[in-house]
């Protein structure tokens, strides 16, 4: 069986794991370590429950503001 979790910021449906902020809050700190923290310890809580496919990292690039929750991402030129 294959099995994965999205739990690119933390491993949320477990209880008593850590969730951080997303991506967009951890970008606005400037904080290239935070964010490797972030990872590291997101990993270990994943890894320790027996998965080891995480979908993670991801990036997205909205071109259309109908596409869902493309004020939660970053874009290269912001137009709208």
């Amino acid at each position: 069986m294959l099995y994965g979790v999205d739990g690119i910021h933390g491993h949320a449906n477990v209880p008593g794991a850590t969730v951080f902020p997303h991506f967009l809050g951890l970008g606005a700190a400037g904080d290239a370590d935070l964010v490797r923290r972030v990872a590291r310890a997101t990993t270990a809580e994943i890894a320790a429950t027996g998965v080891y496919w995480n979908f993670s990292p991801n990036l997205d690039v909205p071109k259309d503001m109908r596409w869902g929750a493309s004020t939660n991402r970053s874009v290269p030129t912001p137009s709208w």
